[in-house]
């Protein structure tokens, strides 16, 4: 009888494969929140672990047949992890997949020489995808865990061997990114992408000396409660997204499709055609789709329980104040994408003229898919994403060289930028570049405010902060702790507003209180009674405060 696991060490198969994507995944899962508790930065967006975990579920999700070749999972794998990124862990996790997927794409097995030449080619894809590479990072932990698995394989280690290898080199790594990042020797933590990739390391081991079952990642149990809602009538309410293996060319022509519904999105890699479109006849789309080949994978959902809840919380969120105002911006020929959370924000910028706001931010960050299928569906000749957060700007990166679309990715790192950004956009301009060269303007001009809580006990920036200390920051620096965030955005604006700043916007969060709020009116309008205040209903979560104070 034929020893599995010696044979499983040896030689590393399309089965095999999965069975260590499976098992990573299980790892990362257990230990997601050990990984999310080591963000650096001690504000409520702790989600590397989560972003890692969902990236690596999509990886697993595309991956139609666990007895397929090697090659076959491996691109598929590639397919789902690059759609499916979320944040930047997310995004450079993708980018290990898709490097690996460049040396392994024609193979049915794989001894381990070629499984690390292929490692160290998606080492290589991750730190090309990231514009300023900094050491001490998951990017570290990658590249010198796949140098020592090179090293083994040379001389003669088999697949085993290398990954144990990979699993030790990385540990110790992780243990040094502290000595390479100061913001990690103060804040006392590793790097937490870094500890992701051990855990999948751990698993992926611990598959190849013993499979572990086939069992593909449970759908999120938000799903149950969304079917409880009252339902809400759509034009067409089943999102449909299907992964089809076909020849036909009219199968990647968006004319086949567009009849159907809205929202299309078609993406063809080889073979493989994925459609994304929401309608009113599903079947009929699928009718036509195995009419043009094999369908691989099928998702459907029912758009309309979605949008009752989600009309059911904005209407929890919203604090009982009116946006002042009316205006309504025109942005032209060009698509201004900004992503954020929080019904007022939301409003705030679609009256600014936004062709459509990508649901996310801190803790909810969208996936490269999302932001992709925005992009598609806005029609229009040119885009500009708004990331207003920096763990979104990989992703935002990545959405942009997957579409025809031409799109610029302003690097946006707050609401406020991504507000400035998008009212310089309503101003006439003799052409698309101009306008998009005054929005860089107003990103560098306009200050930033936001005013959060620590979720740990933690030095950062010079402080020892206790977790839910009110902590404000300025231009993402830490610039205020205390006990109330009211306290602490006061004591902002008085450092920072001078005589010459006559505009100061406030977005309220959802859990600020009457007594709070009148309490920043009234000191601002006895202490700057010059200065021009609108407090507008936010509804953020997390975030008590996000100013933006104009020049």
């Amino acid at each position: 009888m034929t020893d599995t696991r010696m044979s499983r060490g040896k030689v590393l198969t399309g089965p095999s494969y999965y069975d260590m994507l499976v098992g990573a995944m299980e790892y990362l899962r257990q230990n997601r929140d050990e990984v999310n508790r080591l963000n650096v930065y001690p504000v409520p967006d702790g989600d590397t672990g989560t972003n890692m975990l969902l990236t690596l579920e999509s990886a697993i999700n595309r991956m139609s047949d666990p007895a397929a070749s090697l090659g076959t999972l491996v691109s598929q794998s590639s397919v789902g992890s690059l759609m499916g990124a979320r944040g930047n862990s997310g995004v450079i996790l993708s980018q290990l997949f898709r490097g690996m997927a460049a040396g392994l794409e024609d193979a049915a097995a794989a001894d381990a020489q070629t499984l690390t030449r292929a490692c160290k080619s998606g080492v290589r894809a991750a730190y090309s995808a990231v514009m300023r590479p900094v050491e001490g990072t998951i990017l570290t932990v990658a590249r010198e865990a796949a140098d020592a698995a090179d090293a083994v394989a040379r001389d003669g280690g088999d697949l085993v061997q290398v990954l144990t290898r990979a699993l030790h080199t990385a540990r110790s790594t992780l243990d040094r990114t502290p000595e390479m990042l100061d913001v990690l020797r103060e804040a006392g933590v590793v790097d937490a992408g870094g500890q992701g990739l051990v855990h999948i390391f751990e698993g992926a081991l611990a598959a190849l000396g013993g499979p572990l079952p086939r069992t593909m990642p449970s759908a999120v149990g938000a799903s149950a409660v969304l079917r409880e809602q009252p339902p809400v009538v759509l034009d067409y309410p089943h999102d449909l997204v299907f992964l089809l293996e076909t020849e036909d060319p009219l199968a990647s022509a968006a004319d086949t499709w567009d009849g159907f519904g809205d929202s299309l999105v078609v993406v063809r890699e080889g073979s493989m055609v994925k459609v994304h479109i929401h309608t009113d006849r599903p079947l009929d789309v699928l009718g036509l789709a195995a009419d043009m080949g094999v369908l691989m994978e099928v998702e459907m959902h029912n758009m309309s329980a979605q949008v009752a809840e989600a009309r059911a919380r904005e209407a929890e969120d919203r604090p009982a104040l009116d946006v002042p105002g009316g205006f309504i911006g025109d942005t032209g020929a060009l698509a201004v994408l900004p992503i954020a959370m929080g019904s007022g924000v939301t409003q705030v910028f679609e009256s600014l003229g936004a062709a459509d706001v990508i649901r996310g931010g801190a803790t909810m960050n969208p996936s490269t898919e999302d932001i992709l299928h925005a992009i598609e569906s806005t029609g229009a000749a040119r885009a500009v994403l708004l990331p207003n957060n920096s763990n979104l700007i990989l992703a935002c990166e990545q959405a942009r060289d997957m579409t025809d679309v031409p799109v610029d990715v302003l690097p946006t790192v707050s609401i406020a930028q991504g507000l400035a950004a998008a009212l310089a956009a309503t101003a006439p301009r003799v052409s698309i570049s101009a306008t998009i060269a005054a929005m860089r303007e107003a990103i560098q001009r306009v200050r930033s405010i936001e005013v959060t809580y620590a979720v740990d006990d933690r030095a950062f920036g010079g402080m020892q902060l206790q977790r839910g200390d009110a902590i404000g920051f300025v231009d993402g620096e830490l610039s205020a702790v205390g006990t109330s965030p009211s306290d602490v955005l006061l004591e902002i604006l008085r450092s920072v507003v001078r005589p010459a700043n006559d505009r100061l916007a406030v977005f309220i969060g959802r859990d600020v209180n009457a007594d709070g709020l009148e309490a920043v009116g009234r000191a601002l309008s006895q202490e700057m009674p010059d200065l021009e205040v609108d407090f507008l209903p936010g509804g953020q979560e997390h975030y008590n405060f996000v100013a933006a104070v104009n020049p």
